[in-house]
C-alpha cells in the first residue's frame, strides 16, 4: 500500500521505516509523480510493493548510500537520469534504477500514444516548437557540462513562442553562439523526446494542446496516462520494471 500521508521523512526516519519493515518497498525522489507510481505499483507490480516517495533526489542518494543499515528488506531505489545522461553514474551509485531517458516523463512519453493528439495538421508547427525547445536545451546542457550555472526549470511557454514556434528572447540568450556543442549535448537535437528535460516535453505537449485550435483539450495525467496504460509494449517502462525485478526478485511473479 503507497503511503498516503503528505509528511515528508528525513533520511534517518526513511531509514529507520525501512530497517522494521519486511515489505518490498520501492523508493521514488519525489511526489510530483505519484500518479505515474501508483499505476506501476497497482499495474505492473500487482500492489505488491510498498512505493515511498523520499522527498527528493538527495534524500534519495543518502538514503541508498545507508542501504546496509537495512540490508534485510527488500528495497529498490528509482531515480530520474536528469544530467546523468549526458555522462556516467557515478559509481558510488551504482544499483540505483535510473530511467533511460531524461526523467520518467520521458520514458513514458516514448510510447508514442500522447503525441497522437496532435493530430497532421498541427505536426508541422509541433515539429517547430520542438526543434526550438531542443535548441534551447542542447545550449543550457552544454553551459552545465561545462560548469555553468543554468537556469532551466523555466515553463516552456516563457522559452518558445508557441504561435510561431520560436525561441522567446529568454531562451535566445542561452544560445551558444559561435562556439559549438559538444558532443553529449548534440543530443538532444537528435533525440528530443529522450533528452529534452521532462517536464519541458510534457508541459510543452500540454501548453500546444491547449492553445491549438479544434484540439480536444488533455491534463498532463491524462496525456501520461496514453502512454502508461500501454506499459508492456514501452521498451522504457519495460527496463524500470525489469531493473526493478531484479533488485526484489520476488516481484518477477506479479506481472501477469
Amino acid at each position: 500500500m503507497t503511503k498516503a500521508n503528505d509528511i515528508t521523512l528525513s533520511p534517518d526516519e526513511i531509514v529507520a521505516t525501512l530497517r522494521n519493515s519486511t515489505l518490498p518497498t520501492l523508493l521514488v525522489e519525489g511526489r510530483s509523480d505519484m500518479e505515474v507510481f501508483h499505476f506501476l505499483e497497482d499495474m505492473c507490480f500487482g500492489n505488491r510493493i510498498d512505493i515511498m516517495p523520499t522527498g527528493g533526489r538527495d534524500t534519495l542518494f543518502e538514503v541508498f548510500k545507508r542501504r546496509v543499515e537495512f540490508r534485510t528488506t527488500p528495497v529498490a531505489f528509482l531515480a530520474d537520469s536528469d544530467m546523468f545522461i549526458f555522462g556516467n553514474v557515478p559509481p558510488d551509485l551504482a544499483g540505483i534504477v535510473f530511467t533511460e531517458g531524461y526523467a520518467i516523463e520521458n520514458d513514458i512519453l516514448s510510447g508514442g500514444k500522447a503525441f497522437r493528439m496532435i493530430g497532421g495538421r498541427h505536426s508541422a508547427k509541433w515539429a517547430k516548437v520542438i526543434s526550438s525547445l531542443s535548441q534551447w536545451f542542447a545550449a543550457a546542457a552544454h553551459r552545465y557540462l561545462n560548469g555553468e550555472t543554468v537556469e532551466y526549470s523555466q515553463h516552456p511557454g516563457q522559452l518558445v513562442c508557441f504561435s510561431a514556434g520560436t525561441l522567446t528572447p529568454l531562451s535566445q540568450a542561452v544560445l551558444i553562439d559561435p562556439a559549438p556543442l559538444c558532443e553529449q549535448a548534440k543530443r538532444v537535437l537528435g533525440e528530443p523526446t529522450k533528452y529534452l528535460r521532462g517536464h519541458t516535453l510534457l508541459d510543452a505537449l500540454g501548453h500546444f494542446l491547449a492553445t491549438a485550435k479544434q484540439q480536444p483539450k488533455c491534463s498532463k495525467d491524462v496525456l501520461l496516462r496514453m502512454d502508461l496504460v500501454s506499459w508492456e509494449t514501452n521498451r522504457s517502462l519495460q527496463r524500470i520494471v525489469t531493473g526493478v525485478q531484479t533488485t526484489i526478485p520476488q516481484l518477477a511473479t506479479s506481472i501477469a
